[in-house]
């Protein structure tokens, strides 16, 4: 059920002046239609991507099907993520950091920063504070600092190939099949795209633009 919503999905939904407020089934109608130039090439590599670089997160995992935007400003880190961007496989891992003062305090002063977690850990410390299963991310843009990513499928980290930036061997998790009309999983999938596209307003001036006029 759950489909890659792209920009400019989302952005001709904005430019339509004579409706301001869409109603749930309009979000949930833009997950399943995507271009296929925006999904083919990274299907095409998606099973081969093992290693990956991987980027803690400090609010909430990042669920497939869904935009995530962050802030890197470590340079190695940028670096990977541009180079991976420009290969064949453009992905990263996405993992959640576990409970911990520090990652409280960075997440509660700002939403999206990776850096301060990144300043502090590095290589096997920073692999001991994520979670082992995290999400196969692609890596949409790069506009300096700000990295927007899209969960594609679950993996879990099974060693660690690099640490600085923190590199890991990863093999994917298949999931399990589900009721794709449940009330409570489409309920849930709502609220989930409001969250998400609040968050990229957040960070995209033009779409926000669009939305107030």
């Amino acid at each position: 059920m759950l489909k890659l919503f792209t920009s400019h999905h989302v952005a001709s939904r904005f430019k339509n002046r004579s409706s301001h407020k869409l109603a749930p089934r309009a979000f949930l109608s833009t997950l399943t239609d995507s271009k296929p130039t925006d999904t083919v090439s990274a299907k095409q590599c998606l099973d081969d991507c093992q290693t990956v670089v991987a980027l803690p997160l400090l609010r909430k995992p990042l669920i497939p099907g869904f935009y995530m935007p962050l802030y890197v400003k470590d340079p190695k880190v940028l670096a990977a993520l541009q180079e991976s961007k420009s290969g064949q496989a453009p992905y990263a891992g996405a993992f959640l950091l576990k409970d911990d003062k520090d990652a409280s305090t960075a997440s509660s002063s700002s939403s999206f920063e990776t850096v301060n977690i990144l300043d502090k850990l590095k290589g096997k410390e920073l692999l001991k504070k994520i979670y082992q299963v995290g999400t196969l991310a692609q890596i949409l843009s790069i506009q300096g600092e700000q990295v927007i990513l899209v969960g594609r499928k679950r993996l879990q980290i099974t060693e660690m190939v690099n640490e600085d930036p923190l590199t890991v061997k990863t093999h994917h998790i298949n999931d399990k099949t589900y009721d794709k009309n449940d009330k409570v999983i489409i309920k849930a999938t709502y609220f989930e795209v409001i969250s998400t596209l609040r968050e990229v307003l957040e960070t995209t001036s033009l779409w926000r633009d669009q939305v107030q006029t």
